[in-house]
């Protein structure tokens, strides 16, 4: 386990840290725990095969989307909005105004207020900043939320991450994680100059199976926040994949 991610999950999980600026995904072009008790396992609307996303991978994102269990139950249990394009967003960094009703529907069948969430299906900018105000009666268990982001989250991403960087799934695991993380945070859109990087990893890096050209290209994405006020959690979040792309070719 790189030392990053070990250091990150370990100071998170126990006593909480200050929350990366603005995690959420920049686009969502998908329509996109350990429980006190056991939570009946979701009934998914398609089979959903297992992803090759490792618990490290998994366990990174979900670092990075909620910090720990404690910070999520004390800050993030009722919608919020990050700002932006956004939509509500619940759970672990689930966007419900870039989601259409009836997934969220399969998605949060176990949700009391499930018919609340799907009614924020499409909601987005200065619209659901003012829908998240009246969501305030709407809360999310953490066990669901992880159960939800395990069971539907992760398979519909990792699918987009496959056709956003065709051969990924032959990379080693920490590049696999990494280019996961990319692609949840960032989405699958490859157009214009902010997404350079993103094709040089799909058009050259992923082709030769060359893990220092991916590592630097992530690194190299780092340009676009300069001077915003996410720069510091992007740069960090980058930088972790960075570290997960190099720490099997090092060991």
């Amino acid at each position: 386990m790189v030392r990053y991610l070990a250091g990150l999950v370990l100071a998170c999980g126990l006593i909480g840290c200050e929350r990366p600026a603005a995690p959420q995904p920049e686009t969502t072009e998908q329509p996109l725990e350990v429980a006190p008790a056991p939570l009946p396992r979701l009934t998914p609307a398609v089979h959903r095969e297992e992803p090759p996303v490792s618990p490290q991978g998994v366990a990174f994102v979900v670092a990075f989307e909620v910090v720990s269990p404690a910070y999520y139950r004390r800050y993030l249990v009722r919608p919020i909005w990050p700002q932006g394009a956004s939509g509500a967003t619940v759970g672990i960094g689930y966007d419900l105004g870039h989601q259409i009703a009836p997934v969220i529907r399969a998605d949060w069948q176990a949700h009391a207020r499930v018919e609340a969430l799907a009614a924020a299906a499409g909601v987005k900018g200065e619209a659901a900043r003012a829908l998240v105000a009246r969501m305030r009666d709407v809360e999310t268990g953490y066990p669901l939320a992880e159960q939800v982001f395990r069971e539907a989250v992760v398979p519909r991403y990792w699918r987009a991450t496959t056709r956003a960087f065709p051969g990924v799934e032959d990379l080693r695991p920490g590049a696999r994680d990494a280019l996961f993380s990319v692609i949840f945070n960032r989405g699958t859109a490859m157009a214009g100059d902010r997404r350079a990087e993103m094709r040089v990893i799909r058009d050259a890096c992923i082709p030769a199976a060359d893990y220092q050209c991916i590592a630097e290209a992530i690194l190299a994405m780092r340009r676009i926040w300069v001077g915003t006020a996410i720069e510091g959690g992007m740069n960090r979040r980058r930088q972790g994949e960075a570290e997960l792309v190099l720490a099997e070719v090092a060991a």
